[in-house]
């Protein structure tokens, strides 16, 4: 009996294994073929290749390697991008959910930015004193109630020698996409009837817990460095150069500061620490900011608009926001 269990516990070990990887397998062909799929039916085939796509058994997690994505657009120029690795997790397309997590690891882009577009990045780098870019990680997390109308959705990317960006939203009450769809669809034969009718369906949306945090990895300090060289004007009379710029720098930052507490200073309970996180990082002196909301009570997006044709709610809305503003 023993003889027999020490030669069948071993044997059915390797059928695991080898079942664990055969259904891995089928599970890499199966998620290969629905990308194909996805490809084909958004008129997207040809214009992304990859080397190799692998999955977890059941197609929990799907990677893709060496992927490329080529794009002719006549408006910033030709598209090209070369990702390290996209892995696709948590995904679930139903009618009721719609929900996925998506990583791209090293995200090169450096051939797009040398072209004749004018792409955000492009005004970042020149702006530092940058020519090009390195591979960056980027990653989006979505989750889509359809039924409950709730949407979370966080968006974060690093960029080295650049900036770190985090994004996180929390909105209510969303309407079907299907019907926002159907309604633009019917108002695009007036003019502007198309782009109004889809406010007109998120106006009744309600916003939740959000928040932007900027991380400085070096751009503001080196954009700050470079106007310093050139936005100050110096008196030959006054002595060394450095010491006039420095000077005049702190009194910018200074002149800025008093500035923003005037402006905000009926708004925010603390306008001076929300001045300053802001003024410090954009003037190359702070690590980060964030700014966050966390409203206990209902506000509608048409709230927030209504503040365009009477500015003086401003201070009402942004205390229901429960609005801070911090330093990293």
């Amino acid at each position: 009996m023993q003889k027999n269990i020490k030669i069948i516990a071993p044997a059915a070990v390797a059928v695991v294994v080898a079942g664990y990887f055969g259904l891995g397998a089928y599970a890499s062909s199966q998620a290969e073929k629905d990308i194909e799929d996805w490809l084909y039916d958004n008129n997207l085939s040809g214009k992304v290749r990859w080397d190799s796509v692998s999955s977890t058994p059941f197609g929990g997690t799907v990677t893709l390697k060496g992927v490329r994505i080529e794009e002719k657009n006549p408006l910033v120029g030709n598209i090209e991008v070369d990702i390290a690795r996209v892995e696709i997790s948590d995904f679930e397309n139903e009618r009721d959910r719609k929900r996925i997590k998506l990583d791209l690891a090293d995200v090169a882009l450096s051939d797009t930015l040398k072209g004749p577009g004018n792409l955000p990045l492009k005004g970042l780098l020149h702006a530092s004193g940058r020519t090009e870019i390195g591979a960056f990680d980027t990653r989006v997390d979505a989750d889509y109630d359809v039924k409950a109308g709730d949407l979370s959705l966080q968006y974060s990317i690093t960029v080295p020698e650049l900036l770190s960006a985090d994004t996180r939203i929390e909105l209510k009450n969303l309407p079907d996409m299907e019907s926002i769809a159907s309604t633009v669809a019917a108002g695009m034969g007036g003019f502007g009837g198309g782009p109004l009718a889809m406010l007109g369906e998120l106006e009744s949306v309600e916003i939740g817990k959000s928040s932007f945090t900027v991380r400085d990895l070096g751009y503001f300090k080196r954009r700050s460095l470079i106007e310093q060289r050139h936005k100050y004007a110096l008196d030959p009379m006054k002595g060394d150069a450095d010491k006039q710029r420095k000077a005049a720098f702190e009194a910018d930052v200074e002149r800025q500061q008093r500035g923003c507490e005037q402006e905000l200073g009926k708004l925010l309970p603390s306008a001076k620490d929300a001045c300053e996180a802001w003024i410090d990082l954009a003037n190359g002196k702070g690590e980060g900011a964030k700014v966050a909301i966390a409203p206990e009570r209902q506000v509608r997006v048409s709230d927030i608009s209504r503040l365009f044709m009477a500015p003086e709610q401003a201070g009402p809305m942004i205390k229901r926001l429960q609005l801070e503003v911090d330093s990293l």
